[in-house]
């Protein structure tokens, strides 16, 4: 946890943050704590979900997408630290991560997991039903999977990974720094184990 509270983004390039997990897993929650602070300050947050449900103008997540691509090329476009929440369950941020860590970006992931799609299908009905908004089913069962699986891409590239689970109460599993990867808990979830071979 030292590590964790040590690491900032004052280094001379920009850092480009994403914070990751399925639906449900508590990155809102994580992004209003004293943590988020601690770590990444006050820079900008994307939040696609966000985007959609206090804007009346768009009509669909396909028109918040939008948007919020158009916003991710205006902080681009400034070249200041900023970060975006995401599911991760798609390509299109990571290839966009990619290409800014080839011009010079740090790339940084806070992830924070899940045990299972049911558990992320029983969150966000909770968080809906609190007022919250909600996710399609069939979208909350396809991000699950390829979330977990676009973690180990990240793994590859990233100045900085540090992954969670919330299952239960937010746990600190490991971190990797680009020079090697840090175990922080013994007992592992299944849900990492299946790809901890690829991070190792």
């Amino acid at each position: 946890m030292k590590k964790l509270a040590s690491k900032s983004s004052k280094e001379d390039s920009p850092w480009l943050w994403f914070i990751a997990g399925p639906n449900g897993a508590g990155k809102s929650t994580w992004v209003d704590s004293s943590a988020r602070t601690k770590l990444l300050g006050s820079i900008p947050i994307l939040n696609p979900d966000i985007i959609h449900s206090q804007t009346q103008e768009f009509k669909n997540f396909i028109d918040a997408g939008r948007q919020t691509l158009l916003a991710l090329k205006s902080h681009i476009t400034i070249g200041k630290d900023f970060a975006i929440e995401t599911t991760l369950s798609g390509r299109h941020y990571i290839s966009k991560a990619q290409t800014l860590k080839k011009k010079g970006w740090s790339i940084g992931c806070i992830y924070i997991g899940l045990s299972s799609v049911e558990q992320s299908i029983v969150r966000v009905e909770e968080r809906h039903r609190k007022g919250g908004h909600t996710v399609p089913l069939a979208d909350i069962v396809r991000r699950y999977p390829r979330s977990i699986k676009n973690l180990a891409l990240m793994t590859t590239f990233c100045d900085y990974v540090a992954v969670f689970d919330n299952s239960f109460e937010l746990e600190l599993l490991l971190e990797t720094d680009g020079e090697g990867v840090y175990i922080r808990k013994n007992s592992l979830p299944q849900w990492l184990k299946q790809i901890l071979s690829q991070i190792l």
